[in-house]
């Protein structure tokens, strides 16, 4: 429990529970003494936060950005076959000016089937040679033995794959994939085409599903040239999961393992808006990811242990 919070000068409304609500009163307490977010002024008055001083704000600020991070670098000393990628677009203010950031948080799953949050970064905006310092800190903390990556197309995010992650494939994500085809056509032929696009995925083998792929990219591609080239750009890309076990195919074929843990994200920073700053943004989001990693910690098991070991040994 963090000291910081025994002081009347915290509102009972968040009195310690999460991590998370510790941290956004952080950001809020920050906000209101740097007079930035009108909105977020009028919450802390709202919250009674007037009364507290700065030296407590900025002692709770120290006790959480120690916590998220030594979360970040912590090492990854284990097997990681599977690695799920999800970005969320956040703006933050620093040296007087409005900056956009895209949070990168990848999760995991280990040999023995349990799922974790093994990253949560700060990266620019579609800079494609991020994804080759991200997946370097990812080695350099331990992270090994990678057997698929799955994210969107994010612009050099395959390369970076296949180059850091020798042996490993990268899936596109049938989610991110399925919007973006969408934003291809006419919002009158969307359903029928998604609908179409969802049973490539329902093939009990790869060589059928790479049939029916081929022959959908012929059907599309005279009225809808533009979503015939994505299918084709993406054919091999979409069906990766295909090489492995049937029980897990349908939690790797996308980031859903995310869902959750993004909408929290998005949740808390609706609260603030724009962050006071780029460490106040990234204390949140740390607190966010921490706490949901808990959660999973103490959850049910993502895979088998045995489907995991089949795996293993089919490699």
């Amino acid at each position: 429990m963090l000291n910081t919070y025994q002081g009347s000068s915290f509102p009972r409304l968040l009195s310690p529970r999460r991590r998370t609500d510790h941290a956004l009163l952080s950001v809020v307490q920050e906000a209101y003494l740097l007079g930035t977010g009108p909105g977020l002024v009028g919450l802390g008055h709202a919250l009674g936060i007037p009364a507290v001083s700065s030296e407590d704000v900025e002692q709770l600020c120290r006790d959480l950005d120690v916590q998220a991070r030594a979360f970040r670098t912590r090492r990854l000393d284990d097997q990681y076959p599977y690695l799920m990628v999800e970005t969320v677009s956040q703006k933050y203010r620093e040296g007087g000016r409005l900056h956009s950031a895209m949070v990168v948080i990848a999760a995991a799953v280990r040999a023995d089937g349990e799922r974790e949050v093994v990253a949560v970064d700060l990266a620019p905006a579609r800079d494609p040679g991020y994804w080759v310092e991200f997946f370097t800190g990812l080695r350099g903390r331990g992270l090994q033995d990678v057997r698929l990556v799955t994210s969107a197309a994010y612009p050099g995010i395959k390369d970076a794959v296949i180059d850091l992650f020798p042996g490993a494939t990268w899936q596109l994500c049938r989610e991110h994939f399925t919007d973006s085809a969408m934003s291809l056509i006419p919002e009158s032929d969307s359903r029928a085409i998604r609908r179409e696009l969802r049973q490539l995925f329902a093939h009990s083998e790869g060589s059928s599903a790479v049939s029916a792929v081929r022959r959908l990219r012929d059907q599309l591609s005279a009225g809808f040239p533009k979503l015939g080239a994505l299918i084709e750009q993406h054919e091999a890309d979409l069906l990766c999961f295909y090489r492995f076990p049937r029980q897990h195919r349908e939690r790797i074929w996308s980031t859903a393992i995310l869902d959750r843990l993004l909408k929290d994200v998005s949740r808390q920073s609706r609260v603030v808006g724009i962050f006071p700053t780029r460490q106040a943004l990234m204390r949140l989001i740390g607190a966010v990811v921490q706490d949901r990693n808990e959660e999973w910690a103490a959850g049910f098991r993502y895979f088998s242990p045995a489907s995991m070991q089949r795996m293993a040994t089919a490699s």
